[in-house]
């Protein structure tokens, strides 16, 4: 896997737990990446790759208008060994890596709003956030 992939994963998971609190944590999760398998029928269908895109468009839903992160924790942070594994799979996979561009997009789109609409006191915690995301980042590429 590309250096740079590695790195956006690292990026999407320290991203993802760093969601904001006001994003619930639900007792049973849409996207339980945890548990994710692919369809028989769709592999049969549309091929492997076409079955790992289906799952995730039924997971996560369109990404037509943008993908929407609408719950936090453990199963959406699985998110990002599901795409590892299916990336070191099929690597070079355009639609796999797009995934990850767009889920990155998301969590873009999240912070932007909560510094649109956050109060002074809250900044702080942002700015704490994307710093550690930073670090994070930095640190990967050393590595």
């Amino acid at each position: 896997m590309q250096q740079r992939l590695k790195d956006e994963l690292a990026e999407l998971q320290v991203s993802l737990k760093e969601l904001p609190m006001d994003i619930p944590i639900p007792e049973q999760s849409k996207y339980n990446f945890s548990n994710f398998s692919l369809n028989p029928d769709w592999i049969a269908d549309v091929g492997e790759i076409g079955a790992v895109n289906r799952e995730l468009e039924v997971r996560l839903g369109s990404r037509v208008n943008g993908l929407k992160i609408i719950e936090r924790g453990p199963d959406t942070e699985a998110i990002v060994d599901v795409l590892q594994i299916w990336i070191e799979k099929h690597p070079g996979n355009i639609i796999l890596e797009k995934w990850v561009h767009d889920i990155l997009q998301a969590q873009g789109l999240i912070l932007a709003s909560i510094l649109l609409s956050s109060s002074l006191s809250s900044v702080g915690e942002i700015v704490g956030v994307l710093t550690r995301q930073l670090v994070t980042s930095i640190s990967a590429t050393r590595n």
